[in-house]
């Protein structure tokens, strides 16, 4: 039974092939009339543009491109590195790894 089950299943393949494959045709004609049809796109491109430019810059620690040290910044320096080592000492206080 399943022996022409499957005969019968792979002759049908067979032949609906080729049956399928005999459709083939080719018709040519002459060509009267055609209108082209085309749409219109603006495409952008990006370009570089450079150019100098004078700019006023003014910080506090440059005058006329002479470096001007601050004097508060080592007094400040030492106050934080004072606070620090105090803070440090607080909380490292009740380790083992002083």
């Amino acid at each position: 039974m399943k022996s022409k089950l499957l005969i019968s299943f792979i002759l049908v393949l067979f032949f609906s092939s080729e049956v399928f494959a005999a459709t083939v045709e080719y018709n040519f004609a002459t060509v009267i009339e055609a209108e082209p049809i085309f749409e219109s796109q603006r495409v952008s491109t990006p370009r570089k543009e450079c150019w100098e430019e004078e700019v006023a810059y003014n910080d506090r620690n440059f005058n006329r491109n002479e470096f001007r040290s601050d004097r508060r910044r080592g007094v400040s320096t030492l106050v934080g590195g004072v606070i620090g080592g105090a803070f440090g000492k607080a909380v490292g206080h009740r380790k083992r790894n002083r």
